[in-house]
Parts: structure tokens; sequence; C-alpha cells
């Protein structure tokens, strides 16, 4: 919105209304009139001659993360690393395997078409996910400064250090 000169909740009121798939039908039966879409919801309005106002695939966003309680951290360390390590290895399939990818793309998002699902991929592999688990606090810094120019104002002056612990993620790298 920042994009367009909006102010969220001033300019434009915002909808909580679930995921793209919902937005997107939404937006097709006129409940709403804009809404922000994700592939491959974005690539079928694209074709259908829907009008992109914005993207903001240069704005650096944390969009990806396994959250867990403060106290279960050092608790359960071992089980957190596990499951690091296979998100890291399926991380390593989306790379090393795009047939795969694409055909669990197909079943999750009930997209069949070939085109929309290459696009999609290529998006996701460009824009979203990264080539291992990672931190990224100016990712964090831009989800904090949404937050605090709508329902929470005290997070835009909150530090990104405030709400994570790299501990478990460290031992992955080792």
């Amino acid at each position: 919105m920042a994009k367009l000169g909006l102010k969220p909740e001033i300019d434009v009121q915002l909808l909580r209304l679930g995921g793209s798939a919902i937005q997107w039908t939404a937006l097709q039966s006129r409940q709403i009139a804009a809404s922000a879409l994700t592939p491959p919801v974005s690539f079928n309005a694209d074709a259908q001659g829907y009008t992109r106002l914005a993207d903001t695939y240069d704005l650096p966003y944390q969009n990806i993360g396994v959250v867990i309680r403060k106290t279960e951290v050092e608790k359960r360390a071992e089980t957190w690393l596990r499951l690091l390590r296979g998100v890291q290895r399926g991380i390593s399939v989306w790379y090393d395997d795009p047939q795969l990818s694409k055909s669990v793309l197909a079943k999750y998002t009930r997209d069949k078409n070939a085109g929309t699902l290459e696009k999609t991929y290529g998006f996701f592999t460009k824009h979203w996910l990264p080539s291992r688990p990672h931190l990224y606090r100016s990712r964090l810094r831009t989800i904090l400064r949404f937050f605090g120019s709508t329902v929470l104002p005290a997070a835009k002056d909150a530090s990104p250090t405030q709400f994570y612990d790299t501990r478990i993620i460290d031992k992955l790298k080792k």
C-alpha cells in the first residue's frame, strides 16, 4: 500500500479473510475491490485480465518460518534441530527436483496448468525460498513496520532481535 501512497486503515479498509485462494474468490465475486495475491493465484488473475497495481517482490519479507515458544528452545533442542534438517532436505529437493516440486505444487494448489506451475515454481525459487533455512533481520523489520502501521503501533519501533533466537539454526549450519 505504501508503494501506492496509501495508508492502511486510513485510506484502505483491511479485511482479514484468509489466504490467496479465499481472497481470489472474494475478488472475483466483487465482495472486495482489491487483494494481495500470491502465485499461482496471482498468475490466474493476470490471465483473466485483472490489473496489478503494484508488486512487492523487491521488499524484504520473512515469509517462511518455524515458530516455537522460548521456553521450548533448549528443552527440545535436538527435536528442533532434526526438524530444521528435514526442512533443509525439503528445500534441497525443491531445487534439485523441479518436476517433483511442480507436482507437489499442482497437488496442493489444485492447478494443473503446466505454464502456471512453471511460473509459480520460478517465482518461489527466485523470490521466496532461500536455498537454506535462514533468518533475515531486514525481513522481520519489514513485518514489524507493517504491524506498526496497522494493528500494533508499538511494533514499528520494536527491534527484530526481540523476536528470535538463532541457537538451533546456528547448529544446523555446523
